[in-house]
């Protein structure tokens, strides 16, 4: 299990194919209509305890403990019919890498491929779409 945070990251978990055991929010987040949604175990909580919860302040009031990602095998993914798939490298800001993620899903794209990392870091949070499959590349996946 881990720890995603922020809005999108959540709701997105809640959305997708992850199993989401727990989420925490704010009294003001609470007020959001998808965290009503599905029976979810949902408590509320301080932003101090979540941001003790997710490591970092930039949480939006929330955050859940759900399941790792599942990555699909890369055989899998080129057995369709003209795949379209998006290959990324060291992408280091998680709102760059989140636009790309929802642009190649609203472009159709059978999946993505990432290796994140740099300088100055890596990819720890990531807002958008986590629906579409994604392939485990080499040694420093996001």
């Amino acid at each position: 299990m881990m720890i995603v945070y922020g809005r999108n990251a959540v709701r997105e978990a809640i959305r997708g194919p992850r199993d989401v055991r727990q989420v925490w929010a704010t009294k003001n987040t609470l007020r959001e209509p998808w965290l009503a949604a599905g029976g979810l175990r949902v408590s509320t909580a301080e932003a101090d305890e979540i941001a003790h919860r997710c490591g970092s302040d930039g949480h939006q009031g929330v955050c859940a403990e759900v399941s790792e990602f599942r990555y699909a095998q890369a055989d899998v993914l080129l057995s369709g019919t003209e795949p379209l798939l998006v290959a990324l490298d060291q992408v280091q800001d998680p709102q760059n890498l989140g636009a790309i993620c929802r642009s190649a899903e609203c472009a159709g794209a059978a999946a993505r491929a990432a290796r994140c990392g740099g300088d100055s870091g890596s990819v720890q949070g990531i807002g958008g779409r986590r629906r579409a499959p994604a392939d485990r590349p080499g040694p420093q996946p996001c």
